[in-house]
């Protein structure tokens, strides 16, 4: 017909009578060969629906649809060809999966965790704000997640996550308390999430803390599913938390030395008592006492000036002592100021390196 014409360009003494393969591309998929394979699927099918690259008279190259359906006129079978210009749809294909590579790209490089859930059937977003809950966990599931998630939460392989459903993840009746609170916020805050803080307690039982961001995804009224991405900010967290107790024990200590400024002689060791609580409530300890050292290139010698009842220490063991004992702890000093011990185990690295003799120094050197 006439709008076939016009949409090659040509004349009807150009297609009538003629094998179409001045109209295609030329070069396979998209040739003579594959052109007459196409009308045998036809012919045998009843129809074959294919996007061909055809080409105008003019030379220009197009996309279109063929839509082969076998017809009998007169007892005659017969192959109708309908041709539709796609080359708009075909450009914002591209586009799209152009863009959708490049959205992939920075989703499996991104040093952030994320992944996909993808809810089967979608939510209708009217469903009330206390049952979406509830629909989440039932019917959503891992649909794509990045290398960085799966080292986050330190599984094998991404396969071993893909296709997991919400549910089997945390079973119900026993989902955290943090995930029920964060599931309510995205709930009731338009299906978004920005920057909120988590922490989850691993089997080792370290304590780590991410900040979550968190964008549904809505067509037609229905959430059809989210993206969650998760940063680990547990080194972040320790950072302010020393940070900020730094801060406490220098404040701490600039209050404790006016306490000593023009104080009578016989309120020295009260000072002293409260000075200690405080320090030792600060840091966490139960435990304290007040001591200066001296030494020459090659030993050490502690002085002990008060201890609490919780101290046991004779100061004629600390004389003339191996300088060897503290040139590492000094070294820490030197850098950080103070050192702290918060773990058993670090007690006990300290004792099995002689360190033990050196515990008097915390206080000491902090205080003094």
């Amino acid at each position: 017909n006439q709008a076939a014409l016009s949409m090659f360009h040509g004349k009807r003494e150009d297609i009538i009578n003629r094998v179409p393969e001045g109209f295609s591309f030329g070069i396979a998929p998209y040739d003579r060969e594959h052109a007459i394979q196409n009308f045998n699927r036809a012919f045998t099918e009843g129809s074959c629906i294919v996007e061909w690259y055809s080409r105008k008279k003019t030379g220009e190259l197009f996309w279109t649809e063929m839509n082969h359906q076998l017809v009998h006129i007169g007892g005659k079978p017969f192959i109708l060809v309908v041709i539709r210009d796609i080359t708009a749809r075909k450009a914002m294909e591209e586009k799209l999966k152009t863009s959708e590579d490049r959205f992939k790209n920075f989703v499996d490089t991104a040093s952030d965790g994320i992944y996909y859930i993808t809810l089967d059937p979608p939510m209708d977003v009217t469903l009330p704000v206390g049952k979406r809950l509830d629909y989440f966990f039932d019917h959503g599931w891992l649909s794509d997640a990045n290398d960085a998630f799966r080292r986050l939460f330190k599984a094998a392989e991404r396969e071993d996550l893909i296709g997991q459903r919400v549910n089997a993840f945390y079973p119900r009746g026993r989902m955290p308390a943090r995930l029920i609170n964060m599931g309510k916020r995205f709930f009731r805050s338009g299906f978004r999430i920005i920057n909120f803080e988590s922490s989850l307690k691993r089997k080792d039982g370290t304590q780590v803390f991410f900040q979550n961001n968190i964008t549904g995804v809505v067509s037609g009224g229905k959430l059809l599913g989210l993206w969650h991405s998760i940063r680990d900010i547990t080194g972040l967290k320790e950072t302010e938390r020393s940070l900020k107790h730094k801060t406490e024990l220098d404040q701490l200590i600039s209050g404790i030395s006016t306490r000593f400024i023009n104080l009578a002689p016989e309120l020295t060791d009260e000072a002293i008592k409260s000075a200690l609580r405080d320090f030792c409530r600060l840091t966490g300890s139960d435990a304290g006492l007040l001591s200066l050292f001296s030494g020459t290139d090659n030993t050490f010698t502690m002085k002990l000036l008060w201890q609490n009842k919780k101290i046991r220490l004779d100061p004629d063991g600390f004389v003339n002592l191996p300088r060897a004992y503290i040139e590492k702890i000094i070294r820490i000093l030197d850098q950080n100021d103070c050192l702290e011990l918060t773990s058993l185990d670090a007690w006990m690295g300290m004792v099995k390196d002689g360190w033990f003799r050196l515990l008097c120094f915390m206080f000491s050197i902090s205080l003094l």
